[in-house]
């Protein structure tokens, strides 16, 4: 994956066409806004031959019990439910069924703090989700901050990096893309040690060679000053806090005109956008007189800035991979009383109607548009990323691929905490059109129908650790019923032709049998404990994610 996106038009803000279906592009003469990664570049086990393909490139192996049959699936289900007892261990546990133990290390402290500089006291790692899909890969995990907020990241990393303390990402490419909420960009602000002196000149000089990214920068620096500048416009702010926005715009205006001036000479991203969050937590913590939509609306256009040109350029082993030589015109000189374009400004009229049904197609009615949502719009004003309150305190972060979300570009996700995808799938509705069209796509495509049922083999084999391991009857009733339920779907996709399960209410189901375990957990033992923590944020979430909503978009008719 390329970190620049690949474009073939002269107009710097084009929507990002990627050409080669996510996979790494060569440089064309100008480049667009940062990657909106599309299927294929970032983890998708919807096709294991692809998945096959993939990690051989990156000399990995797939689990080799990622294919199954009937035949082997009470073997492959006792030995997985087996594997995971701490008395009776026999042999590795794949990360799918141990995603804690596999990538915690990898996410706390070999990205998040070695590369991304957060102090490992100011994150609690431990509350904190790694989803791991069927071919074993973390697809993505979400941390929260001591001081509130969080970092979401979606990866492509196989199984061959996760082992150990030693395992860390060999390119910028596997540091993968973030999302930050509100708080959480003020909380990583706050935390970021700063890069060294070395890792600040690669930085330098990739934007020195690179102008097109250069430009989208520079949009980046241009659109907080224009949104500090509208804190101002909406009046009512104290002298101090006054003083404070004008310093910080005579700081951009500086970084921004000395690089559009001279191409070499670039600003630090690092501090610069330091010091932004710092004049952003500033008006946060003194609220009186602040327009809080147009405070949140900073916070978003800095969040972008972190994701997209900061933290997916940073150096792994010395270098970022790629850099693209590209040329292009510098833009004007910045002009903090420019008004934002209204993607920026009022995203939820630009893309909420969109967005509200495309969640309608996957069964989350009755968002609003502009109370429910965080947006963060690039610098080409195209949607990137979303943040969806379900309600009860939980949501719903997206990284797309493109937006609007059409058949061929579904998009990233993770749900909060150990209920979110819980709540999601409760919130959704079964709808008989849809799932005919679900009954068909996994009737006729048998990699796709392979990782489905290998992530109902790892839902079993979680419910069976909980009914072998647990002395709770509750519990462990539960467990029966729904590893009961589990198995006969499993049964009926591995015949010829496959019986299709209803696919929705099926998650539903396990959704609530895990929401019924959860309020035994202080009954559990510490092995139950750690499988239902696998199953709330991994197993469960990727199924709902890969083999529910993926499915369902990619089937949506033209």
């Amino acid at each position: 994956m390329a970190i620049n996106s690949i474009g073939s038009s002269s107009n710097i803000n084009d929507v990002v066409q990627d050409l080669n279906n996510g996979k790494p592009s060569l440089a064309q003469p100008v480049t667009n806004d940062v990657v909106l990664d599309k299927p294929g570049s970032l983890p998708q086990d919807g096709n294991l031959l692809a998945s096959l393909i993939q990690s051989t490139l990156n000399n990995t192996l797939i689990n080799s019990n990622t294919l199954i049959n009937s035949n082997t699936l009470s073997a492959t289900a006792n030995a997985t439910a087996t594997s995971t007892s701490s008395t009776t261990a026999t042999s590795t546990i794949s990360p799918a069924l141990s995603p804690r133990a596999s990538f915690q290390n990898v996410v706390a402290n070999n990205i998040l703090g070695a590369f991304f500089k957060t102090s490992p006291n100011q994150i609690l790692p431990a509350q904190g989700s790694f989803a791991v899909n069927s071919a074993n890969q973390l697809q993505s995990s979400q941390i929260s901050f001591t001081k509130g907020g969080t970092i979401t990241n979606f990866f492509g990393l196989p199984p061959s990096i996760s082992p150990g303390p030693g395992g860390t990402p060999q390119n910028t490419t596997q540091l993968g893309r973030t999302v930050l909420d509100r708080q959480g960009v003020i909380s990583f602000s706050q935390n970021m040690a700063p890069l060294s002196v070395n890792e600040k000149q690669l930085v330098r000089n990739l934007y020195a060679i690179d102008q097109v990214s250069a430009n989208n920068y520079l949009a980046n620096i241009q659109n907080l000053g224009s949104a500090l500048f509208s804190i101002q416009q909406a009046g009512g702010l104290s002298s101090s806090a006054n003083n404070l926005i004008n310093n910080t715009i005579s700081s951009l205006r500086t970084s921004y005109n000395q690089l559009a001036i001279n191409r070499t000479q670039v600003p630090d991203p690092d501090s610069l956008y330091k010091l932004v969050g710092s004049t952003l937590q500033a008006l946060s913590t003194n609220t009186t007189g602040v327009n809080q939509d147009r405070l949140n609306t900073a916070k978003d256009i800095l969040a972008i800035g972190y994701s997209n040109y900061l933290l997916n350029r940073l150096p792994v082993n010395g270098m970022i991979t790629p850099i693209n030589a590209t040329a292009a015109p510098a833009p004007p000189l910045f002009n903090e009383k420019k008004p934002l374009a209204q993607a920026q400004s009022n995203p939820s009229a630009v893309f909420g109607t969109n967005l509200t049904s495309y969640l309608n197609s996957i069964g989350i009615s009755g968002i609003n548009a502009q109370k429910d949502v965080q947006y963060q719009v690039n610098s080409a004003n195209v949607l990137q990323s979303a943040i969806v309150n379900i309600g009860n305190g939980q949501n719903m972060t997206f990284f797309f691929s493109g937006f609007p979300v059409t058949s061929t570009n579904p998009p990233q996700l993770v749900y909060s905490g150990t209920t979110g995808a819980i709540q999601a799938a409760q919130r959704a509705t079964v709808n008989a059109a849809t799932q005919q069209r679900l009954v068909s796509f996994y009737t006729n495509n048998a990699g796709p129908r392979a990782n489905y049922i290998q992530n109902l083999v790892n839902l079993n084999s979680g419910f069976q650790t909980i009914l072998q391991s647990s002395t709770d009857s509750s519990a462990r009733n539960t467990a029966s019923q729904i590893s009961n339920l589990l198995q006969g779907a499993i049964s009926g996709l591995n015949r010829t032709p496959p019986i299709v399960p209803n696919v929705l209410s099926l998650y539903q189901k396990i959704g609530q049998a895990i929401q019924t375990i959860a309020g035994r957990s202080s009954t559990l033992d510490s092995t139950s404990k750690q499988a239902l923590d696998t199953l709330q944020r991994s197993t469960f979430p990727i199924g709902l994610i890969n083999y529910y909503n993926r499915p369902v978009t990619q089937t949506q008719p033209s």
